[in-house]
């Protein structure tokens, strides 16, 4: 088993502690400062690096992350190979946006010279930003949109809270408002911002209960961003089996604090035996319909 230090006793350091403790030795936390709560294993100061024997070092910090590379590097002189920033990395929005659309134009060519047809979806649509980028590059394909345009459900956070004793307090982190765009968000102007709105089906309500569609519509592409257990979980099982061999299902958020979204995944995963992927954005994977 390897053995890994953390770099980052904050809440990005927990969640990861949380992520790979079983499949890790995890050592021990190091940090620059003190960290505001106990975490399960000792805290400390980074010049205890060089006198360590480990196999791995992650840094568990977003707008930290290069400041620290370069600390392990230049000053403490931690070989590169031994220091995974993808954490970190996972949680800066500037380097995971251009990336998903670079991946999504790439799908949308490989779709289109290799005929995998199919209609596209996305659960989670918040304002719609993701959902113009889908509409742009399948313009000739309906999609539909499945959003509560209310914020997260109570139903789901119900299950969130009762499976992730763990889990950074999500009442907190709404009230916080975090996830003020998810309660702004309305279908007028998620429409007003597609390129083609005239192939955009709007569903709206709580979902799974607002998938009413004909059993022969099928998908070449859904994207699945919702941050909770459940709906990922439900999306994963209704759409999978309408996936045109080849098309792919996105699901946003499988590295990152989100533990329920991981969890979904990897159980959907170790039921069916399908095989899935990074997309190099840091924080998605893609299921591919085999």
């Amino acid at each position: 088993m390897k053995k890994v230090i953390i770099f980052g006793a904050k809440d990005l350091g927990r969640c990861l502690y949380e992520k790979i403790h079983k499949h890790f030795e995890v050592l021990f936390f190091v940090d620059n400062g003190n960290p505001p709560f106990e975490v399960d294993l000792p805290v400390y100061r980074p010049n205890i690096l060089p006198q360590t024997e480990f196999d791995l070092i992650y840094i568990a910090s977003a707008h930290g992350c290069n400041a620290i590379y370069h600390q392990l590097v230049d000053e403490l002189h931690i070989p590169a190979f031994k220091i995974n920033k993808v954490w970190g990395e996972s949680h800066i929005e500037e380097k995971i946006i251009p990336t998903r659309i670079r991946f999504l134009e790439d799908l949308a060519e490989h779709c289109y010279q290799h005929h995998i047809e199919g209609s596209c979806a996305e659960v989670g649509v918040c304002t719609g930003a993701f959902s113009a980028e889908i509409n742009r590059v399948f313009s000739d394909r309906t999609l539909y949109l499945f959003d509560t345009f209310d914020g997260f459900d109570s139903r789901d956070l119900e299950v969130e809270r009762a499976m992730n004793s763990n889990y950074p307090a999500i009442d907190t982190w709404i009230q916080d408002g975090q996830c003020l765009d998810f309660r702004s968000a309305c279908a007028e102007n998620v429409i007003k911002r597609l390129p083609f709105p005239d192939k955009a089906v709007i569903k709206q309500g709580f979902f799974p209960q607002t998938f009413d569609l004909d059993r022969s519509i099928t998908f070449s592409f859904v994207n699945l961003d919702t941050d909770l257990y459940q709906p990922i979980k439900d999306g994963l099982e209704i759409f999978y089996p309408r996936m045109t061999r080849g098309g792919v299902i996105l699901v946003h958020d499988y590295y990152s604090m989100l533990f329920g979204v991981t969890r979904a995944v990897n159980e959907f995963v170790e039921k069916y035996h399908v095989p899935i992927l990074p997309i190099g954005d840091y924080k998605s994977i893609a299921i591919v319909k085999v």
